[in-house]
């Protein structure tokens, strides 16, 4: 009976989730991508911050619109895409990227050791602890050895974090650096350095918020340096989004099970 109760609940949960994703476009008031230009400074310092040389093949888990597959295929890098939502695949298709709908480990079944790097923006806290290690599992089988991997999440070490953790019912399990170093390890991955996000204001704001952003951060890296050394002796990212860069090393020999 406990069983059957459990069985039951999974998948009530997985139905809403899809009714969820069915609208998340809509409710995320996702528009025109010409609105968001100011992104392609985001991704540019994020893979130059992971030390990828440009020509590299990448993959993008979740690529939603498709603003880094663009910019990723008008700077020279071979991309390919991999998302569950038919109607982001559908765009990216018109577009002429090449990308597959579905889940990771199905669609990459044959791309062992293909990738120079895999990118994963805003996606691990939609999902479960364990869908996140099995996730893991299959990125060191796809990915080159010393290859890297971006993850952007919001950041559950601080306390600015919940507008974007908690404003969203799609989200699954708050993330950190530590703990993102654990489930690496599961998997033979070695997390190389952890920093806040790229800092960014939306195009559509007004100009003066844009002039006004080096001032803002540089209160921001003193505040967090501050609270950091009081708190817990060091320096640690305070942002409400964390960025981690995550290698893949030499003798990795991780089968999928």
């Amino acid at each position: 009976m406990n069983e059957r109760i459990k069985s039951n609940t999974n998948t009530a949960g997985r139905n809403v989730r899809s009714q969820l994703y069915r609208r998340y476009s809509h409710w995320k008031s996702w528009s025109d991508i010409e609105d968001y230009k100011g992104y392609h400074r985001v991704f540019s310092k994020e893979i130059r911050r992971a030390g990828v040389p440009p020509g590299s093949t990448i993959l993008e888990i979740g690529f939603g619109q498709g603003l880094f597959l663009d910019w990723g295929a008008a700077n020279g890098f071979k991309m390919v895409g991999v998302d569950i939502v038919p109607e982001f695949v559908e765009a990216a298709k018109r577009r002429g990227h090449d990308v597959y709908c579905g889940e990771l480990k199905n669609v990459m079944a044959s791309f062992d050791n293909q990738f120079d790097l895999i990118v994963i923006f805003d996606v691990l806290e939609h999902m479960t602890l364990d869908e996140i290690v099995s996730l893991f599992k299959v990125i060191s089988r796809i990915l080159k050895n010393n290859g890297r991997i971006i993850a952007r999440f919001p950041n559950g070490a601080s306390p600015f974090d919940r507008a974007y953790q908690y404003g969203d019912a799609t989200h699954q399990t708050v993330l950190t650096g530590p703990k993102i170093s654990q489930i690496a390890a599961l998997s033979g991955l070695e997390l190389l350095s952890v920093h806040n996000a790229i800092r960014f204001v939306r195009p559509e704001r007004a100009k003066i918020l844009r002039l006004c952003l080096p001032i803002a951060s540089l209160l921001r890296d003193v505040f967090q340096l501050s609270m950091g050394l009081i708190y817990f002796g060091k320096n640690i990212p305070l942002d409400p989004n964390m960025s981690v860069v995550i290698k893949k090393s030499c003798n990795t020999r991780y089968k999928v099970r």
